[in-house]
């Protein structure tokens, strides 16, 4: 699903509830084979309105997860601060974790492990509590890590987050609105598409009741419009010159007066080879200007028509 974009007045606003659930999230070597920290996370946003009257909720779920990752050395020497350089490192790169997540808010609350789902949750502070129960929750999977080396699995940290975003009725339902209109696009589109894909394996174009009872009245024009569009591209009977006319092609000789280069392929003539010359005296490789006369039946260079012949589009 796309993601929803949700006005400026109120994508600014941090005034909203965040939920993180951290648990362990075992990771394939064959994918992660670095000695990082790998952070799994994906963001979920619910969006509902403030109406009491409405219960109504929109969903931005994305299709997949997004991978963050930062070296283990950042995190070696941060649990006694023996090595300020170190842990300045390990909360700018959680700082950025938590920038990259959008996830900017007055409200955060946290939660660990997958079995725990009944568990009450913890009320965090602020963003710098949130940074420290996250390197909290990362530091033990240090030492698994850099001494995991036979095992073909390695354990990372999930992160499942829930952002619970209240908007005024009025943007709630201009929200509600677009959505609506990019799933109806999006539906008609893959109709579109699937359709098309009949057409190009049959080889042959579906009648126009077809499109009308799949593919709604506004997208039905635009779906015509591709299936002509295909149909031209694959489906057009080629205009080539005879087999006839082909084979009474003049074979010569190149010699001082034909080393010109090619006009099919561009490359010079060799002295002593053999070429095929057009009844209009233009000269040319042989297998040059046979793949172009089962194309087409006119010289390239002067347009010197032969006989021609219809045949089936080359698919």
């Amino acid at each position: 699903m796309a993601t929803i974009t949700i006005p400026s007045s109120s994508s600014s606003n941090q005034d909203y509830d965040v939920y993180i659930n951290a648990s362990d999230a075992p990771l394939s070597k064959d994918k992660f084979n670095e000695p990082n920290i790998y952070i799994v996370y994906r963001v979920i946003t619910n969006y509902s309105s403030n109406a009491t009257v409405s219960s109504r909720q929109i969903r931005d779920d994305p299709e997949a997860d997004t991978v963050f990752s930062f070296p283990c050395e950042f995190l070696i020497s941060d649990d006694d601060n023996s090595n300020s350089s170190s842990s300045s490192s390990s909360l700018n790169m959680v700082s950025k974790l938590i920038s990259d997540m959008n996830i900017e808010s007055q409200r955060y609350h946290w939660r660990q492990g997958m079995q725990q789902q009944h568990q009450p949750w913890t009320v965090l502070e602020d963003v710098d509590d949130l940074i420290k129960h996250i390197l909290d929750f990362a530091r033990p999977l240090v030492s698994e890590v850099m001494s995991n080396t036979d095992s073909k699995i390695m354990k990372g940290m999930r992160l499942s987050i829930k952002k619970e975003i209240t908007l005024p009725h009025s943007e709630f339902e201009k929200l509600e609105k677009a959505r609506k209109k990019r799933e109806r696009e999006q539906r008609n589109m893959d109709v579109i598409k699937k359709m098309l894909s009949m057409e190009a394996r049959s080889g042959q174009t579906l009648p126009r009741w077809c499109w009308e009872d799949a593919v709604e009245e506004p997208f039905l024009e635009r779906a015509l419009m591709a299936s002509r569009e295909q149909a031209e591209r694959l489906f057009k009977p080629v205009v080539r010159a005879t087999e006839s006319s082909i084979k009474k092609l003049e074979d010569v000789i190149v010699g001082d007066r034909e080393r010109g280069p090619c006009p099919v392929c561009l490359e010079n003539f060799t002295v002593g080879s053999h070429v095929t010359r057009m009844p209009c005296s233009h000269t040319f490789h042989r297998t040059c200007i046979l793949s172009w006369l089962n194309k087409s039946h006119v010289c390239p260079l002067c347009r010197f028509q032969l006989p021609s012949e219809y045949s089936a589009p080359r698919r």
